[in-house]
């Protein structure tokens, strides 16, 4: 064959593996890992023996709670109970490759129940088989209690790792950990484990950090049944996981539990098109058209109330609710309105102040940053000079849960972040009312 022929075949061979390649479907795999039998007797240990975490009842029967809504979606799902360290980490390894070869608009769902541990600025999962002797730990230096960890424990890290990072495709980690207080605080102690999250990727904690969760407890008050029945509903998987914390919250502010789920959301995970649950889910036709162009006939701006001067004294948080434009922003925009005035009903309350609705043009979304398509609530997550607001002090944050918990099926993501260009924004948040995948209920 002559060599320019040959060239010719050749080209044509890659273009054509490359187009494969982008037509291919995309896919659907879970991950779930549930440690209990921490000691691997075979049965719940109580008291635990010496040297080992706590057993624990509930996190093999979870991963079976969760896998089947999953399945249900069409989800590849594969389960793994009681896992050592090593068996982690080959299964991680094994998966790598075809998680990083995974499609466009694939999606990874990761679940893990057991216990973690947070050391010097590392994270943790606890595997079965941890052994650690406290009094010994406890008189060693940092470093060498972190070599222990790395040692006897599985870094969250290599998780990551393992997962895909392309921005089309969406990663979920749920993180059920803080059951049992495994070792005392002086030395590393089970709460939510708090990991920087990847851009392609949302985190959801089962707790806040410090907190820990009941093993047991009431079915429809524990995270993995919460969360197991919104996976049955469908939809988003972000929207699943905003009415997730949703309801956890509520139950909070009931005080029927004594924490609620933390949700934490990669910049890419926001700009990611609607990421069905199930593979061949068809939503309204408004979200898979082409947008277009604002008729014009909406406003650009709506105010609900004006801040007034007692909002000024109180301090009161201002709230801008910004509806995308584009095709299927008539819903949007009576979504966002319908919001905005039924919280104005309870603006004393949840300490509101100036309430208004703002267009959000899809140029200024596609290019000026925003890059928003789902439900989300922002806040100031960080202080100027990029060290975190405690929980506990952040009255933004608790302001945009409360708001979010009052409209659970809207499934707004809290999004902590630096105000405006880096700068704290004082007494602001923002809500952003761009997925258009199913009428928004009143408030409940």
């Amino acid at each position: 064959m002559p060599a320019a022929l040959f060239r010719l075949v050749l080209t044509f061979a890659v273009l054509a593996l490359m187009h494969a390649a982008l037509a291919a479907d995309p896919k659907r795999i879970a991950l779930l890992i549930g440690n209990d039998d921490y000691d691997m007797d075979g049965h719940f240990t109580s008291p635990t023996k010496p040297h080992f975490v706590p057993d624990l009842k509930q996190p093999c029967h979870d991963i079976d709670l969760i896998a089947k809504p999953l399945k249900s979606a069409g989800f590849e799902v594969l389960e793994r109970c009681n896992l050592k360290q090593a068996d982690l980490d080959t299964t991680l390894a094994a998966l790598k490759p075809e998680f990083k070869s995974l499609p466009g608009h694939s999606a990874v769902f990761v679940y893990y129940a057991g216990h973690g541990m947070a050391r010097h600025g590392y994270t943790f999962t606890v595997p079965v088989m941890f052994q650690w002797d406290q009094t010994v730990l406890d008189k060693d230096t940092a470093d060498n209690q972190i070599k222990f960890f790395k040692h006897n424990a599985n870094d969250v890290r290599a998780l990551f790792d393992a997962l895909p990072s392309s921005d089309d495709i969406g990663v979920v980690v749920a993180l059920d950990s803080c059951r049992d207080d495994p070792l005392t605080e002086s030395v590393g102690y089970n709460e939510a484990v708090s990991v920087q999250v990847p851009p392609n990727t949302v985190v959801q904690y089962a707790t806040t950090e410090g907190e820990t969760t009941p093993d047991g407890g009431n079915a429809d008050k524990r995270y993995a049944n919460i969360l197991a029945a919104e996976l049955a509903r469908g939809g988003d998987m972000g929207a699943i996981l905003g009415r997730v914390q949703a309801r956890m919250w509520k139950l909070y502010r009931a005080n029927q539990i004594t924490t609620y789920a933390d949700t934490k959301p990669g910049p890419a995970f926001m700009a990611l098109a609607p990421l069905p649950l199930k593979v061949d889910y068809k939503p309204p036709s408004a979200v898979t058209v082409t947008p277009k162009p604002s008729t014009g006939t909406l406003p650009k701006l709506y105010e609900v109330h004006a801040e007034t001067k007692e909002d000024l004294d109180k301090r009161n948080v201002r709230l801008d609710l910004l509806w995308c434009a584009g095709n299927g922003e008539e819903t949007r925009f009576a979504q966002a309105r319908n919001i905005a005035e039924q919280l104005n009903e309870q603006r004393a309350e949840l300490g509101l102040g100036r309430i208004q609705l703002k267009q959000l043009t899809e140029e200024k979304n596609n290019e000026a940053g925003y890059r928003v398509h789902r439900n989300i609530m922002r806040y100031d997550g960080f202080y100027a000079n990029g060290k975190p607001i405690p929980i506990e002090a952040n009255m933004e944050r608790k302001a945009v849960i409360r708001i979010a918990s009052l409209f659970p099926d809207a499934g707004f993501l809290p999004k902590p972040g630096i105000g405006v260009n880096g700068a704290p924004t004082l007494n602001y948040i923002s809500a952003f009312v761009c997925l258009n995948e199913e009428p928004m209920p009143a408030r409940q």
